[in-house]
């Protein structure tokens, strides 16, 4: 297979974005981890955030990279891959969530108790099997097929149900608890 000039320049992108990606999460981790930030309820946002960039960085990249030339197994994407980047997905956007949830509670809030660092680890751990949980129903449906990997859902129904439900969780919510968060931050 000939390679022509805008293949070179995707399978570029790609290896670029892993690169920084990679080089900077790990950088975050290193400096967390140094500055002994683990401690912290914002270290402990800010791990679990970079360990969910690096879980989609590592995992799409690589099937990005495999797809480019033609090795990726289907079974692979049908079942690790989809599973495995939609947590880390899911984990991402938990995350950022969650740390607007825990810097409105601090800036508007001030006297009450604080969150402790045990209830910090539980958050996160609450945060990556909830990202995993709504991965479930996507494990169940997708079959491998003559056209590859594909949802076999038992009804249309199923399928929109699923999707909206998807939506509003992994993109609705988050964005609107953010938003309100630090609209009240703001106006405080």
């Amino acid at each position: 297979m000939e390679k022509n000039a805008k293949w070179w320049i995707e399978v570029a992108v790609i290896i670029i974005v892993f690169v920084i990606g990679f080089i900077g999460n790990i950088f975050v981790l290193i400096i967390v981890h140094k500055k002994n930030a683990t401690k912290t309820i914002h270290g402990i946002f800010v791990t679990c955030l970079a360990i969910a960039d690096l879980v989609l960085l590592c995992f799409d990249s690589f099937v990005s990279i495999l797809d480019k030339f033609d090795i990726t197994s289907e079974v692979f994407r049908c079942t690790v891959h989809l599973t495995v980047v939609t947590t880390g997905y899911n984990a991402g956007l938990f995350t950022i969530a969650s740390m607007a949830v825990h810097r409105y509670r601090i800036v508007t809030h001030p006297w009450r108790p604080k969150l402790k660092l045990k209830g910090a680890i539980i958050w996160v751990s609450l945060i990556w099997l909830a990202a995993f949980i709504l991965v479930i129903p996507l494990i169940v449906v997708n079959k491998l097929t003559e056209n590859g990997c594909e949802e076999v859902w038992p009804t249309l129904g199923h399928r929109q149900a699923y999707t909206a439900s998807l939506m509003t969780i992994q993109y609705i919510v988050p964005l609107l608890v953010t938003a309100i968060c630090y609209i009240r931050i703001w106006l405080f």
